[in-house]
């Protein structure tokens, strides 16, 4: 199917279900879907943040809105890109035990529910790069982006199997397996060009 924009891809939908009175549904389903296929983390929402700059003595920073995995976290000092070796929050807890913490350049970096933690704490302002999972929202109805192109054929089967599931109670549900069919071809996708399954070796 060719590239479909925002507005053709809810015409599609209603044009399977031959429901012209499920518009607005339609919309609503899709963002909703869309919304829960973003934290599947897909190939298309990969994305580098450069918008944080450490203040000497802090050492917890917010991630930025919309994320759903961060892969990997690197500080500029000077002219190069130094990556920090991701640890468990424990692991830095238990090494970063004085009161006055040890201002220094970071090695290390923790996930902490909404925030990241450093270690040891800037000891000055250095920027950060973030590399994560930020996948895009709906696009506007005369715009594309990965949700109506390359992941278009699983938004409309996945859009149509819950609409027939929670609004027209069809049983059997036949979008249902197209739309597993889909998110394990694009899952697999993904795993390919990320280089492969991987393991991490401080989980």
């Amino acid at each position: 199917m060719a590239d479909l924009t925002y507005l053709q891809l809810v015409a599609e939908i209603i044009k399977r279900l031959n429901r012209p009175d499920f518009d607005g549904i339609a919309r609503d389903v899709s963002a909703d879907r869309i919304d829960y296929y973003k934290k599947e983390c897909f190939y298309g929402g990969q994305a580098t943040d450069t918008s944080i700059t450490t203040v000497a003595g802090t050492r917890f920073y917010n991630y930025p809105s919309g994320f759903e995995q961060v892969n990997q976290i690197q500080l500029l000092n000077g002219s190069v890109w130094l990556p920090l070796t991701q640890k468990p929050y424990w692991y830095i807890n238990n090494i970063d035990l004085l009161q006055t913490p040890v201002q220094s350049l970071p090695a290390y970096w923790a996930p902490y529910g909404s925030q990241f933690r450093l270690f040891p704490t800037p000891n000055a302002a250095h920027s950060i790069k973030l590399t994560m999972d930020l996948p895009p929202g709906p696009p506007a109805d005369d715009a594309t982006n990965f949700w109506t192109t390359a992941a278009q054929s699983l938004v409309i089967n996945g859009t149509c199997a819950e609409i027939a599931d929670v609004y027209l109670q069809l049983e059997p549900n036949k979008y249902r397996p197209l739309e597993e069919r889909e998110l394990i071809s694009l899952g697999s996708k993904s795993i390919r060009l990320r280089g492969g399954i991987q393991t991490r070796p401080y989980l």
